[in-house]
This record gives structure tokens, C-alpha cells and sequence, in this order.
């Protein structure tokens, strides 16, 4: 870039600096462009592949997916523990994304079939689980419980009142027996399986609420 005549140092400094923010002007607009052609040349591939997997026969999806599962199955099979671990981060930010975005999306019909379907499915996984199955997810209900802020103690508890609140307003007569026979049979076990020491601690909760509830009648009569 040569100086022009008759030009003052700030004349040339101005004159540079509009030169070199045009250039930049010009990069971010062919940076763009680049991306809008990336991004249409992968919508013109999603497309494609949701035509080919539209027509595809039941053959061929086995195929495909047998393939995909054998290729899965080795590349998890050699990668590094930096690498399983990019992997698994990067489809939990799918999945959360993915589903914030569906249910954003949904009705309130659609929210609440969802959360009902949830519930039956975590009821019948729960029916179905073994003792070790059960001691397992419990331990790691303890386990995530610790981390958990008072805010988050108290909206917890505040959310599985309400729904176990509303699951008995809603509940059949036979439904109700159905749980309270569980719930004693559970009391049951647990009074067998527990220490001393846990004996000593229900005993004194019971004690204490007992004593409550008698006061609390007392004021009222």
C-alpha cells in the first residue's frame, strides 16, 4: 500500500485502518459464505440419508445396523480413556439438548403421557430388580444425595410430596392395597435386616413423633 500525496501520518493511519478492517470485513464474509455452503451441503446429506433410510428394505436396515453395531463395538474396544470419555460427554450434550428442545416442543397432553409413561416404566424396572439390583441404585441414590445443596434437599422433598400426593388421589382401591401390602412387607424386611444401632434411631423417631402428635391433641382438646 503506497502513501498518497500530500497525506499526514494520521490521514495514513485512518486510511490503514479502514484498509485493514475492510480486508476483515471481507475474510468474516467469505468465512461465512464457506459456512452457509458447509451447511447446506449437509442438509443436502441429512436429506439424502433420510430418503435412503425411508426406502430402505428390512434387509437392509439389519444390515446397516449390524455393521454399525460390529463398528461401534471395535472403535469402543480401542479407544483411550480420553477419548471414552469425549465420546460420553459429547452425547450427554446431545441427549440434553435433544430432549430440552422436544419438550420444549410438547403439550401439556404430551408432558403429562411422558411423565406417566416414565413412572410405569420406573415402576415395573423397580418390581422386576433383584436385591443386589435394589442395594445398588440405593447406594447410589446415597451417593448423589451428599452433593445435593440445601435448595436442592428442599425442592426434592417439596416434588415427591406432591406427586406421591397426587399418585394417591389417583389410585384405585385395589391400587392402594396394593401399596400399602408392599410398604408393609418392605417395613417388615427392613425391621429384620436392620442393626442395633438402626433399631435405636427408629425407635427415637418414633418416640419423638409420638410425643408430638400427643401434645399437638392435647392443645387441641
Amino acid at each position: 500500500m503506497t502513501k498518497q500525496r500530500n497525506e499526514t501520518p494520521y490521514q495514513e493511519k485512518l486510511r490503514l485502518a479502514y484498509a485493514k478492517q475492510q480486508q476483515r470485513t471481507k475474510e468474516i464474509r467469505e468465512e461465512l459464505r464457506e459456512e452457509l455452503r458447509k451447511e447446506e451441503l449437509r442438509e443436502e446429506q441429512r436429506n439424502y440419508q433420510r430418503v435412503r433410510l425411508a426406502n430402505e428394505t428390512p434387509e437392509q436396515r439389519e444390515k446397516r445396523l449390524s455393521g454399525q453395531k460390529a463398528y461401534d463395538k471395535l472403535r469402543r474396544a480401542n479407544e483411550t480413556p480420553k477419548q471414552r470419555e469425549k465420546r460420553l460427554a459429547e452425547k450427554r450434550a446431545y441427549n440434553r439438548a435433544y430432549h430440552q428442545k422436544k419438550r420444549g416442543d410438547e403439550t401439556p397432553e404430551q408432558k403429562e403421557k411422558r411423565l406417566a409413561d416414565r413412572r410405569e416404566y420406573q415402576r415395573q424396572k423397580r418390581a422386576n430388580e433383584t436385591p443386589e439390583q435394589r442395594k445398588k441404585r440405593l447406594d447410589y441414590q446415597k451417593e448423589y444425595s451428599k452433593n445435593e445443596t440445601p435448595e436442592q434437599v428442599e425442592n426434592r422433598k417439596v416434588y415427591y410430596r406432591e406427586y406421591r400426593k397426587q399418585q394417591r388421589d389417583n389410585e384405585t382401591p385395589e391400587q392402594r392395597e396394593e401399596r400399602l401390602a408392599e410398604l408393609r412387607e418392605l417395613n417388615r424386611q427392613r425391621m429384620i435386616d436392620e442393626t442395633p444401632e438402626q433399631r435405636e434411631k427408629r425407635l427415637a423417631k418414633m418416640r419423638a413423633y409420638n410425643t408430638k402428635r400427643r401434645s399437638k391433641n392435647g392443645k387441641q382438646s
